[in-house]
């Protein structure tokens, strides 16, 4: 009887109609279609676009809009500074602002004041007063300098880049994994995922404001140090790089 029972039980186990094993129900192997190298190489080159702008994008979202602290910008400034960054437009847009500082200075004749000596890597506290805009015309980069004053007197500078992001035109990039080469691929030189870092200064020259809301920066330059950028999805490193960008004044805006 017991006998009986088991040969039962294997029986059921076994059908078809209980969910058993059967010919009818194994799943056949799919069979994939080769790809042609050209397909390969394509949808290759997307995924490897489509990975670096997801890390530029994280970057974004990490920096928050302020690298270095923020702007310290008067209120009553902003409008005019947007107006600024309107006229000078990027054709690639602009990275994050960067701030730092300097509390050296001397006046200077009509109505000047000379910015000069070691700069700090953040901005300074105290309570805003003029504001001094310059602009590179080649580069469409804005500066805008803001004097800072404690208990009514002058404390220092704070002094803020607004750069262009800069890509490369796009390119073929060797030394990709398993000797992959991906095309169309844009080098950022200035962006979000390849930020540059204030490296020096040159002395600034700026002048109060008299019929413009906002002073000038007549002259001065930051030396800017590039970081090296490895190129995601290949072996390729582009090497780290300083550059100079001088500024000058502004259109009356």
């Amino acid at each position: 009887m017991k006998n009986l029972i088991k040969v039962f039980l294997i029986i059921i186990y076994l059908s078809p109609a209980f969910g058993g094993f059967s010919s009818l129900n194994i799943p056949k192997k799919e069979v994939i279609p080769k790809k042609s190298e050209t397909e390969w190489d394509k949808e290759k080159n997307k995924q490897l676009i489509e990975k670096n702008e997801e890390i530029i994008k994280k970057g974004k979202e990490k920096l928050g809009g302020y690298p270095y602290g923020p702007s310290y910008l008067p209120p009553n400034r902003v409008q005019n500074l947007q107006a600024y960054l309107s006229h000078y437009a990027c054709p690639q847009g602009r990275v994050p602002d960067i701030t730092f500082s300097m509390t050296q200075f001397s006046q200077g004749s009509e109505n000047t004041t000379q910015i000069q000596g070691q700069l700090q890597p953040t901005g300074i506290g105290g309570s805003p007063s003029n504001t001094y805009v310059g602009v590179n015309l080649g580069t469409r980069d804005v500066i805008y300098i803001t004097k800072m004053t404690a208990e009514g007197r002058v404390i220092g500078f704070n002094i803020s880049l607004s750069l262009c992001r800069l890509l490369s035109q796009p390119q073929t990039i060797y030394g990709g994994v398993g000797g992959y080469a991906p095309t169309g691929v844009s080098i950022p030189i200035i962006d979000v995922a390849r930020m540059p870092v204030v490296g020096g200064a040159t002395t600034f020259i700026v002048t109060d404001p008299t019929n413009c809301g906002m002073g000038s920066v007549d002259q001065g330059g930051v030396y800017l140090n590039i970081p090296a950028y490895k190129v995601p999805g290949t072996s390729a490193m582009i090497p780290a790089a300083q550059t100079h960008i001088s500024f000058t004044r502004a259109s009356c805006l």
